[in-house]
């Protein structure tokens, strides 16, 4: 069963009870809701340490911050990248999804591109606390463009994830806020100072 309720701050939490957590998993996936999908899979991770788990809206999951004025995707990109450099982050890799629709369909499709990095030593450090962090990485930044034209950068909000009973240690939640603050600083910078 899911409920919702409103909490302080006017915040709405859903609450997912344990045994609905997989036909509730099956239903977004079903519907390609990959963001609502990853935020069940964490809550999945969690549930195995308790009967009820509270669920903030999937927007606390991810970051969506808006690319002002109008850039050029490649303009983006060298942002992220130069960023991450100054930020401790390396670069990894790319997955252009616009090409790979075109390529599978023969259509034109808008800008959607995947970018990985990774900070060697804070993954290091969490690999050594739980394997299960393995499933977050590499970092990712997407670069999407709305049906509108407007280039946004999404990305997960390490913050949420330093929430989750698996990585509740204090040096986990050190390491993962760090992660979010090395993170915030490339796509605020990627969206605002190219």
């Amino acid at each position: 069963m899911i409920t919702t309720e409103n909490k302080k701050e006017g915040k709405q939490v859903h609450r997912i009870h344990r045994g609905d957590i997989e036909s509730v998993a099956l239903r977004f996936a079903q519907r390609q809701c990959v963001a609502t999908l990853t935020a069940l899979l964490i809550i999945a991770t969690c549930a195995s340490h308790a009967q009820d788990v509270d669920v903030l809206p999937t927007e606390s999951w991810t970051w969506r911050i808006p690319v002002v004025g109008s850039a050029d995707p490649a303009a983006v990109v060298s942002a992220l990248k130069t960023a991450a450099t100054q930020n401790e982050l390396l670069f990894v890799g790319e997955s252009p999804f616009y090409k790979m629709v075109q390529a599978l369909s023969g259509q034109g499709y808008r800008y959607v591109s995947f970018l990985s990095f990774n900070n060697v030593e804070a993954s290091t450090a969490l690999l050594e606390q739980s394997d299960r962090f393995a499933a977050y990485l590499p970092i990712r930044i997407a670069l999407v463009e709305d049906r509108q034209g407007q280039l946004w950068l999404h990305t997960m909000n390490w913050g949420a994830v330093s929430q989750a009973s698996e990585f509740a240690s204090p040096q986990a939640r050190r390491i993962l806020l760090t992660l979010q603050d090395q993170v915030r600083r490339v796509i605020d910078y990627a969206a605002n100072e190219r």
